[in-house]
């Protein structure tokens, strides 16, 4: 559409000459050159801009003419969201100056008048300004008028949250949903962007950045929330956005049908066998986009997509792949080697793979109410919720026997309860709710969980770096390890011999680890 005119404004309210000429000449370009970047064969967009006339000019309906910039942060993000099919959220309002083509936010003049405005809307619930001196634009403010503006802000906490930002990019980390950005990359086909952008860069470098990734981390988290809260439509959307944008590719994605039958089978088996035993994606769809899979997710990958887009229940087993990244070179125990072994088991590392995951896994399962009716549905609750946090950790879904996940689910339960009153504790709690119910018991066994997972992955780890069989490598093992920590050996160990503590090197290790641990935690402090 070079050289046509792209902006149309209508309605009585409108912007002055040199206003819309600064849209058009700054603002304008911003959105060009995002669209541009995720979709380069996309063209240029024209956009009617209507303003709603506000306060006395709405109620007696008469015109009026904007002038200045305070309305470009605003403006910038309707243009987004029209360019790029994307929602914006609907209880904010933004102010700022986009003073060019780069991006950033600066400052404008009576921000009090204009949270006195927004004060006035019960639906506004954020309230977006420029950053308080990010660049220096409001050093031209005259007397106590930046004071003032900064004297202001805690006021307006009692109407609406405040937020400052200092770039394009900070605003729509603001305004957009992460499920509304999935949607859009996979209606958009920038999903998978080729090209990476810089979270360092200039603020379109950023804004694209963020647009485009951990889309496929964002689309696994939504699928999620979806099934949990069994949001049929929802579930439904995503899937058959992502369905589509394979089929565009001519790719079949890598065990899809084994991610989402895991995440089913979290759900609670009231849900499944209701809410969720409905047709998720067109049968056609699915046989179109499994005409790109490889011979091998044919013959079982396919299988477990079908099952979940049918409506129909599968199965998982507990085989634990892990991805401890550990390489110890054959030969002599060098320091990085034990420098390597104790990265991986450090608190931060741990916490990183194990904790972190399984707290995020306890944060997003929903509980409608915190007690139960009968034993089955107890066993039910109790058995979907391990599940759940099995899939939270490098558990890979297969074909197994559904007593068994349930026996170990209630073993994983006595294990929690065990100091506690075990089982029949559990279940009266469960059934009474005195101490918080099921979510009580959930926290129990998410704490239990964690724990054996923690020590199986270091136990893990140290049982790959030494072959338990060799006596040898156990002595050359121990023998470097001594070494590496001469300086904290107590003196009577240093000229001990090495065989004498091949039994007890794993202990050594996670007590210097430990320590380590503390001592970081410590100068975090400072």
């Amino acid at each position: 559409m070079a050289g046509q005119k792209r902006l149309f404004f209508s309605g009585k309210a409108g912007f002055d000459s040199k206003t819309a000429k600064h849209i058009t000449s700054d603002i304008l370009p911003l959105v060009d050159n995002i669209l541009q970047e995720l979709s380069p064969d996309s063209k240029q967009k024209a956009f009617e801009i209507s303003i709603v006339n506000l306060s006395i000019a709405s109620v007696m309906d008469k015109g009026m003419e904007i002038s200045g910039f305070s309305a470009d942060a605003a403006v910038f993000t309707a243009l987004f969201s029209a360019a790029l099919d994307i929602p914006l959220a609907q209880d904010f309002v933004a102010t700022g100056h986009i003073a060019s083509t780069d991006g950033d936010i600066r400052a404008v003049k009576s921000l009090d008048s204009k949270i006195d405005a927004a004060s006035q809307c019960p639906c506004i619930k954020r309230f977006i300004f420029p950053a308080f001196d990010s660049d220096g634009s409001r050093e031209g403010f005259q007397g106590t008028q930046l004071e003032d503006e900064k004297a202001i802000v805690p006021y307006a906490r009692s109407f609406f949250k405040m937020i400052q930002v200092e770039n394009i990019c900070q605003l729509l980390k603001t305004v957009l949903d992460e499920r509304d950005i999935v949607i859009a990359s996979l209606e958009g086909d920038y999903f998978a962007a080729c090209r990476n952008f810089s979270e360092q860069g200039s603020c379109i470098e950023q804004a694209l950045a963020f647009l485009t990734e951990g889309n496929e981390k964002r689309f696994w988290h939504n699928i999620e929330i979806s099934a949990l809260r069994a949001d049929i439509e929802d579930l439904r959307e995503l899937l058959c956005a992502r369905v589509r944008y394979q089929i565009r590719k001519k790719e079949y994605p890598r065990n899809f049908g084994r991610k989402l039958l895991q995440i089913i089978l979290s759900v609670s088996t009231a849900a499944r066998r209701t809410q969720l035993a409905v047709e998720l994606v067109p049968i056609d769809l699915y046989f179109k986009l499994c005409q790109f899979a490889g011979k091998d997710d044919l013959k079982e990958d396919s299988r477990y997509l079908r099952d979940v887009f049918e409506g129909r229940t599968g199965t998982i087993d507990n085989k634990q792949l892990l991805d401890d990244n550990l390489d110890i070179r054959e030969g002599k125990i060098s320091r990085v080697d034990l420098q390597k072994i104790f990265s991986q088991i450090s608190a931060e590392q741990v916490s990183k793979k194990i904790s972190q995951p399984l707290d995020r896994a306890r944060a997003v399962y929903i509980v409608d109410k915190i007690t139960i009716d009968s034993t089955e549905q107890f066993f039910k609750m109790i058995t979907s919720f391990y599940l759940h946090l099995i899939s939270h950790t490098a558990l890979a879904p297969a074909e197994v026997d559904s007593d068994q996940l349930e026996a170990s689910a209630l073993q994983l339960l006595q294990r929690a309860f065990a100091n506690n009153g075990g089982e029949n504790a559990a279940r009266t709690e469960a059934f009474h709710g005195n101490a918080g119910g099921l979510r009580f018991i959930f926290d129990q066994i998410t704490e239990q969980f964690k724990f054996e997972q923690k020590t199986g992955y270091i136990n893990s780890i140290l049982v790959r770096a030494v072959d338990q069989e060799s006596i040898a490598e156990r002595i050359e093992f121990t023998t470097a390890l001594l070494k590496y920590i001469e300086p904290w050996l107590p003196a009577e160990y240093k000229n001990r011999p090495p065989s004498t503590l091949i039994d007890r090197y794993q202990e050594i290790i996670k007590c210097y680890v430990s320590s380590l641990d503390k001592l970081q935690q410590t100068f975090r402090r400072f």
